[in-house]
């Protein structure tokens, strides 16, 4: 009898390391790094000494890393926008004021608008 070769033929002898693809594509690059060395990472930049830096030295409350990419709630906390989109994403309230938040209602901060909403931050 004469097997078949094929689909079903599972041999170690056709140059694929099967144990490499299962570990390729379980694995993740990001999994040992934080947020920052993240952003560090795909632009080059380091975010606390760039000029864009709307809010340098300030940390984010809920990762408790620079703030990256600010935005504020209507009430006045300030967290970065994929920590905003984290949390709101699990629950439509602020989470500090447990009041009824939404994404929309979050506004990014730039250097073009930060003077205009330093004043409303809270300082945590």
């Amino acid at each position: 009898l004469q097997r078949r070769s094929g689909r079903g033929n599972h041999s170690d002898d056709d140059g694929e390391d099967e144990d490499g693809d299962i570990e390729n594509y379980t694995s993740n690059k990001w999994s040992s790094l934080d947020r920052s060395s993240r952003y560090k990472n795909r632009s080059g930049d380091d975010p606390a000494t760039t000029e864009e830096c709307v809010l340098p030295g300030f940390t984010d409350p809920i990762t408790l890393e620079p703030v990256i990419n600010p935005g504020i709630s209507p009430f006045g906390h300030v967290m970065g926008m994929a920590t905003w989109a984290a949390v709101l994403s699990e629950s439509k309230k602020c989470p500090f004021t447990k009041q009824p938040l939404q994404r929309h209602m979050i506004k990014a901060l730039t250097p073009s608008n930060i003077e205009m909403y330093r004043d409303r931050i809270v300082a945590m």
